[in-house]
């Protein structure tokens, strides 16, 4: 059938791209806003110098592709995008409530939670409980009834609890051990701590450096992407664009085998948009034959 020729042809493509693992039994997945979509080949020339007379040139040259490379800038950083350029795992969590997470408290810092966007936190003491006729060092600390005491005299408890003090600077003699209290021990949020979406941050006041907590919260549904746990893979690439300069007619690329590499960054602050890059060979596909059959790409035009 004769070729319908159209020498003019500007163009200016938008579309939609789509991937899938390559020889998957599963639907090409889009993968939303991509601002780049670049296919590239590379070329090795083979000369041979004209020896027959002086002066040299060139006698034969024949050009091979020596490759032909992809490459893509993706702005949706979906989990399943994030996976696909950090050679990474999507794990979906589902709800759930944390009832005593043990963490150790610092003045100025941030703790990290098991879970994000934690709710309803609650913090408690963390050290262990009183206890009888066991030794205590100079400077433990126990919080008993909300308040808390310091060993001012190192030595065993006694065999049943003291009455505990309720007035800051006030002793008791526990055994041979000695305890102060220091004041009331209840950790107030927005004033000791504040509750962040990536963990509890702690302000000071009653919480001191390297106090045992026990957090308690709620958090929801999210996604984890465990990055650089597997390796490279191989994905088939449709595009499925539209020429807005020549009366948005379609246009139709298939890449059959492209093996992407990791992104190179991952832009996580700036001034613009987020976007990554990926960029990796097209390979090629031994089961696209015949005559005139590309085993690499191919182009449909309307």
């Amino acid at each position: 059938m004769p070729v319908k020729l159209q020498t003019f042809r500007p163009t200016l493509l938008s579309g939609q791209v789509y991937m899938r693992e390559y020889g998957a039994q599963a639907p090409r997945i889009p993968v939303g806003n991509v601002s780049l979509l670049d296919l590239a080949t590379t070329e090795e020339k083979k000369t041979l110098v004209d020896h027959t007379k002086p002066g040299g040139g060139t006698w034969a040259a024949i050009p091979r592709v020596s490759g032909v490379a992809l490459k893509a800038k993706l702005h949706d950083l979906d989990p399943v995008n994030l996976a696909r350029v950090l050679y990474g795992e999507v794990i979906e969590q589902i709800a759930g409530t944390v009832a005593d997470e043990p963490v150790v408290a610092y003045q100025g810092g941030l703790i990290r939670l098991a879970h994000p966007n934690p709710s309803g936190l609650s913090v408690a003491w963390g050290g262990s409980a009183w206890a009888a006729s066991t030794d205590y060092a100079l400077g433990a600390v126990l919080v008993v009834g909300g308040r808390r005491y310091s060993c001012t005299t190192a030595g065993a408890s006694g065999a049943s609890a003291p009455t505990w003090p309720t007035t800051t600077g006030e002793t008791v003699t526990d055994g041979a051990a000695v305890w102060t209290d220091v004041g009331a021990w209840v950790p107030a949020p927005n004033v000791d701590y504040e509750v962040r979406k990536e963990g509890l941050f702690v302000l000071g006041g009653v919480i001191a450096d390297q106090d045992p907590l026990l957090l308690g919260y709620s958090y929801g549904v999210y996604s984890v992407v465990e990055a650089l746990v597997g390796s490279s893979k191989v994905w088939e690439v449709s595009f499925g664009g539209l020429n807005e300069a020549n009366g948005e007619s379609p246009v139709v690329v298939d890449v059959y085998r492209w093996q992407a590499g990791a992104a190179k960054s991952l832009g996580l602050l700036g001034g613009d948009f987020a976007g990554v890059e990926i960029e990796g060979e097209v390979l090629k596909d031994v089961t696209k034959t015949g005559s005139g059959t590309s085993p690499y790409f191919r182009v449909q035009m309307v």
